[in-house]
């Protein structure tokens, strides 16, 4: 009896999802870069910079928590004096 081969098997050849792109030559959208870098007094770490308490696999740049919106009134824009981390570790 022939082997009955499931439909999520992978194909010969293709490529395994783990294999797609490695950490450095990923792509990191910033939101925060078409305004002026807002700094963290907690951690020290600013809007502009990848946050180094991310994964080397995941890069991200700093979460900010409080927002305002922009002269546009479309967007909004970091304010406050801390980073998301540091404004939920300080909380909990």
């Amino acid at each position: 009896m022939p082997a009955v081969q499931s439909k999520y098997a992978a194909k010969p050849g293709a490529k395994s999802e783990t294999s797609s792109t490695s950490a450095k030559n990923k792509k990191v959208f910033n939101l925060w870069q078409k305004f002026e870098p807002q700094w963290c007094d907690s951690c020290e770490q600013d809007t502009h910079t990848i946050d180094r308490d991310s994964t080397p696999d995941d890069p991200q740049y700093l979460a900010w928590i409080k927002m305002n919106a922009s002269a546009d009134g479309r967007t909004k824009k970091p304010s406050g004096a801390e980073c998301w981390s540091c404004f939920y570790v300080r909380r909990s």
